[in-house]
């Protein structure tokens, strides 16, 4: 922990005793140490005799900028903050990170599976050094581009902090499938608003490869764009005709070399690795960001690598509508692994 403060704006949880806004201490995957921000829920009441059990969330896609980061938000709250105000409601303590290079300077890795394990565990570590009270029993959960990071933290999380009791993930709507994506982008002549998405993936992956040369795979045209990344946020640049106009075609560059940036892209997808606790995999069927066969698919080939998987697809659910959608299950879910109990995977 650096530094805390009380929180303001929209990520504060109401039913919360106390949100403060932190500042802590963590170990990027080059080694280096960097300062990444979050926000601590408290809940209201005595906590048991072990200590308040721990959500830790990773949230969805906001963007690549410092100024993008959750606890910076004003409007709200969303459906993730209404999502997470009923788990502190319920007697855990609900801890977010904002992720490296979001609410503080230097670039995102967005995408980077092992970067985004290291926020959401270390964030329980931060919460715990701020309040004796909050105990070592947690979870990751989260959504989208954060349903992502939950798999990885399943994966990474025991072995990166063994003084926690990381019990269980739950992952909704992840993301995945992106080298798929990539080696598409090329080829595609009509505008897209994916395009937003795939240039901060693609500059989250280089930030972390120095392999990766964007001089050498982008058009002159998308790297003049690439600064506003870092002032602007992702749902602005979606309603921005500037962006959203630009074929990805004329995006990169004509027959560039894409192999090294698909294979970071690969190496960075959840379906690859093999989570090291029981995984809660939720996806709702009328979800038009990540797609349920896509989904489908994460779940066949995480339970092909011996995944402790239960799958549940929602159907009607969309994509911000599924956290709140599928409460009654999650709750059962996580009652049950907190209790010595869990429910049967269903892999089949």
């Amino acid at each position: 922990m650096i530094w805390a403060r009380p929180l303001t704006g929209a990520g504060v949880l109401a039913h919360a005793a106390e949100n403060m806004l932190v500042l802590y201490r963590e170990t990027a995957i080059n080694g280096s140490d960097v300062a990444v921000s979050g926000a601590v829920a408290l809940p209201k009441g005595t906590p048991p005799g072990d200590g308040w059990p721990v959500i830790s969330w990773a949230h969805g896609t906001t963007g690549n900028a410092p100024l993008c980061a959750p606890t910076r938000e004003e409007d709200g709250p969303n459906e993730e903050q209404s999502y997470l105000d009923a788990w502190v409601a319920r007697g855990y303590a609900v801890v977010q990170t904002d992720y490296e290079g979001q609410g503080t300077p230097g670039l995102h890795p967005y995408f980077v599976g092992a970067a985004a394990a290291h926020d959401v565990t270390d964030m329980v570590r931060a919460a715990r050094a701020l309040y004796p009270q909050i105990g070592k029993r947690w979870f990751a959960f989260g959504h989208s581009e954060g349903g992502s990071a939950s798999i990885f933290t399943a994966a990474i999380g025991p072995g990166w902090a063994p003084e926690l009791t990381l019990e269980g993930a739950v992952s909704f709507a992840p993301g995945s499938h992106i080298g798929s994506m990539l080696n598409a982008m090329p080829n595609i002549t009509r505008p897209t608003r994916a395009i937003v998405f795939m240039l901060e993936m693609i500059e989250g992956i280089a930030s972390v490869d120095p392999a990766i040369d964007l001089r050498e795979i982008l058009t002159p045209e998308a790297l003049a764009k690439l600064p506003s990344l870092q002032e602007r946020c992702a749902g602005d640049l979606m309603n921005d005709d500037g962006w959203v106009s630009m074929p990805p075609a004329q995006v990169f560059q004509p027959h560039a070399d894409l192999k090294a940036l698909a294979r970071d892209f690969a190496l960075n997808e959840a379906n690859h690795v093999l989570p090291r606790v029981r995984l809660l995999l939720l996806q709702g069927t009328a979800d038009t960001i990540v797609s349920s066969s896509a989904t489908n698919a994460v779940d066949a080939e995480l339970c092909a690598h011996g995944a402790n998987v239960t799958y549940d697809l929602l159907e009607g659910m969309a994509h911000d509508t599924i956290m709140a959608g599928s409460l009654p299950q999650t709750e059962a879910w996580v009652d049950g692994v907190a209790a010595g109990a869990p429910p049967k995977p269903n892999c089949s």
